[in-house]
């Protein structure tokens, strides 16, 4: 290789592994706070929602949790319409900028003791902002790292959105559990865990600075050199790709039932239904996902070697069929039943979340990939991930069954077997 040709390819990946963590510093921030307010969802229950019975609280928190999904979609319109006609950069740092500055506001809220109903209004909004930039963040950041991917790497550089999304959640499990072992439990309670919400902002700022100095992906660059940039990205995909959107609803149903079920909501089921110590719970918890994280990137690379359906489809069949096992496993209440759960909750999560960013990306073409992604993904997450915490808890509290959730994972589960099994394999193709 010449020396010229020698210093392209390094600008390229030097480009392409920039793209890579300003990306994933966006997802990261998302979920750095879902991990906080998920590890602290009891402690936020009796801050801002206090009640005679704990489960009521909690049922509370969750919901509250959920109604951010709500505006997810209406960011996700605006933001995929955006993206798709001048570019996915711009995007990506204004909704860098809202994450950071919602998640800094939690930490900033009075209490119900202190406020009224003002400390619960307030953590709404907060939890309406973060949606609404969420809406915007996943899809544009996915189309972005996919983008620069090549057809022999796109899984495994597609991967790094959701190892980043894990990298989000390990983050604010640490903190949480840095705050409670330095803390005592009444500090903890009382302000310590306003802390992990307050230092968010130093990621953001790092992602906005990486972000502020991106460059359009090549692939929009070329669609819009030979194209044409769309007039109407999104009344395009409803006129042209109906089917193509409903497919990728019925994709997303399994990953976001399954990822908010078994790595967001199972730390609070394990300690509020099962009864199981914090500390030992974060400890399990914490193990499981650095196992996701090193399997992510792994089958997003072998999703390349033997194509995106066989690990989509295998992860969908082992929810179906391991789901009521394992949360059997887990009312066992002792640390290896729930470590033994946790890891095979891992590794099916991160078979369908290694080849998923790429696989759904691969769906549509480039012109209108951003709008497209917000109607099938965020419509998705919206109805069957956001609300799935205070489904699982509204699940027991109305069957008085301690493995009810599972059965909402299980069906999520068939759902997107089935939707796979009638998309194309895209592994190995140009973008389209």
């Amino acid at each position: 290789m010449s020396a010229s040709a020698s210093g392209v390819t390094n600008i390229g990946q030097e480009k392409t592994t920039r793209a890579v963590i300003a990306s994933g510093l966006g997802n990261m921030m998302e979920w750095y706070d879902f991990g906080v307010y998920g590890y602290f969802a009891s402690t936020l229950s009796s801050q801002f929602f206090p009640s005679k019975n704990p489960l009521t609280s909690l049922l509370v928190t969750f919901a509250v949790f959920g109604v951010g999904f709500v505006v997810r979609p209406i960011g996700g319109f605006i933001f995929g319409h955006y993206g798709d006609k001048f570019g996915r950069r711009n995007v990506l740092a204004f909704t860098m900028a809202m994450m950071g500055v919602a998640t800094f506001c939690v930490g900033l809220l009075p209490s119900y003791a202190v406020s009224g109903l003002w400390g619960p209004v307030l953590l709404t909004l907060c939890r309406l902002v973060q949606g609404f930039s969420a809406g915007g963040e996943w899809i544009s950041s996915t189309s972005y790292i996919v983008e620069y991917g090549k057809e022999n790497n796109r899984g495994f550089i597609g991967s790094f959105q959701m190892f980043s999304v894990g990298l989000g959640l390990l983050a604010g499990s640490f903190m949480g559990v840095l705050v409670s072992s330095v803390l005592s439990p009444e500090a903890a309670s009382a302000w310590g865990w306003r802390i992990p919400f307050l230092f968010g902002i130093s990621i953001a700022f790092v992602g906005l600075y990486l972000r502020l100095k991106l460059d359009e992906t090549p692939r929009f660059k070329e669609v819009e050199s030979e194209e044409g940039r769309s007039k109407s990205p999104l009344l395009e995909t409803l006129r042209l790709y109906p089917k193509e959107i409903l497919l990728c609803l019925g994709f997303t149903v399994n990953w976001t039932v399954s990822y908010y079920v078994a790595l967001n909501y199972l730390p609070s089921y394990v300690v509020a239904v099962v009864k199981f110590p914090l500390s030992q719970t974060m400890t399990s918890n914490t193990i499981g996902l650095v196992l996701f994280l090193i399997l992510t990137p792994v089958m997003g690379a072998l999703s390349d070697k033997i194509g995106r359906k066989p690990l989509l489809m295998a992860s969908c069949a082992g929810f179906a069929v391991f789901s009521y096992p394992l949360f059997l496993l887990l009312n066992n209440a002792t640390f290896a039943s729930i470590l033994t759960a946790q890891l095979v909750f891992a590794v099916l999560e991160a078979a369908f979340s290694g080849p998923g960013a790429a696989a759904l990306a691969e769906i549509f073409p480039t012109r209108i990939r951003v709008s497209a992604l917000s109607l099938g993904y965020n419509t998705g997450v919206v109805i069957f991930g956001g609300m799935a915490p205070f489904i699982c808890t509204y699940l027991i509290m109305s069957t008085h069954s301690i493995t009810a959730p599972s059965f909402y994972v299980i069906g999520g589960g068939v759902i997107s077997f089935i939707c796979i099994a009638l998309l194309p394999e895209t592994a190995g193709q140009k973008l389209r």
